[in-house]
């Protein structure tokens, strides 16, 4: 019982700091250009806290389901989005995975400058027992270049290229010995290729620091794009490459059931933060990024969007992230059963 409570406060304190975070975005954005903010809420359904700022009226609310959010401001009217230029717009729609990004960053410099985590450059420090690469011809030393044409920069590439393969195909394995490139075919047992590396033997400085961290947010928005290619070049459907709130549920839990729980948790929210933010990028009309690309065909095509197309475009946007939001959960549970993946 207490690791399914530890779980499920995971998740929601998960969901409250990157969702939060987001808000928060949007919500210095309208603050900065003088907008008037009706309500900043985290969650959806009944308001759990609620405070009512006497000085501004706006609604601060915390509620049940923290699976989004929001930040109400006026469309018409003074002091509303109608009367931004477009170079506002742009900077208040993109406030939000900025904040996301800006989140993650300092969750990585932080673990960085303080020597938790050591970037691991992926050279080969030894095998695992029965290792289908030493037999292959992998030798200590070898620095890894790529995987099935999927370029290897560190560790955590390779475990993704692992995990999303076929059990028991073969890898090529793109290599670097003596300044020569090699290429081995390298027949998994399984997902495993039986190899290890060594940990980076100095903690980094601060300028180190700085530049690890601005690597792992690249490594992180560059997923939403990478993940599906590697799924399709696999033969696997791209879509099982997005989690769910069940996925994202199962993840927090096992973070806070870790031996490491808060660095675990902190991983967790600096990956998930840069998640939210490449995935509200998107040019989905309800999403930020769909609202980045109608302000600026409003500009070059100097008209405002019809009401009905408004009405048109978020009925087509909500059908499609609801479909989303079925598939990714069918796969989140097919997955924590161990049974295959419905799409």
């Amino acid at each position: 019982m207490a690791v399914i409570l530890g779980g499920i406060a995971a998740f929601f304190a998960l969901m409250a700091v990157v969702v939060g975070v987001h808000e928060g975005g949007h919500f210095l954005a309208g603050r900065l250009f003088g907008m008037t903010i009706h309500h900043f809420s985290i969650g959806f359904g009944r308001p759990l806290l609620k405070y009512t700022s006497p000085r501004s009226g706006t609604l601060y609310a915390l509620r049940m389901l923290p699976l989004g959010g929001a930040v109400a401001i006026p469309a018409t009217g003074q002091k509303s989005l109608a009367t931004l230029t477009t170079p506002q717009k742009v900077f208040f729609y993109a406030a939000g995975p900025l904040a996301n990004v800006i989140l993650g960053f300092t969750i990585f410099a932080a673990l960085h400058s303080a020597d938790i985590i050591r970037p691991t450059p992926p050279i080969v420090a030894g095998f695992a027992a029965n290792s289908p690469a030493q037999r292959a011809g992998v030798a200590i030393g070898d620095r890894l270049l790529a995987v099935d044409g999927f370029k290897i920069s560190s560790w955590m590439d390779l475990m993704l290229v692992t995990a999303l393969a076929p059990p028991d195909s073969t890898a090529d394995l793109e290599i670097e010995r003596q300044g020569a490139r090699h290429v081995m075919p390298v027949l998994r047992n399984g997902r495993f290729l039986g190899i290890t590396g060594a940990m980076q033997p100095q903690a980094s400085t601060l300028s180190q620091s700085f530049w690890l961290a601005v690597n792992d947010i690249h490594t992180n928005l560059s997923q939403i794009v990478t993940v599906p290619r590697m799924l399709i070049y696999y033969g696997r459907s791209p879509v099982s490459a997005f989690s769910g709130p069940v996925g994202v549920a199962n993840a927090a839990g096992q973070a806070a059931a870790s031996s490491h729980p808060l660095l675990d948790l902190a991983l967790l929210i600096a990956a998930f933060s840069c998640g939210i933010a490449a995935a509200n990028l998107l040019p989905i009309p309800i999403m930020d990024g769909g609202r980045i690309v109608q302000a600026l065909l409003e500009r070059t095509f100097r008209a405002r969007t019809s009401e009905r197309i408004e009405k048109a475009l978020a009925y087509t946007s909500i059908a499609i992230l609801l479909t989303l939001l079925v598939i990714t959960t069918s796969n989140d549970i097919a997955r924590a059963l161990h049974r295959p993946e419905f799409f």
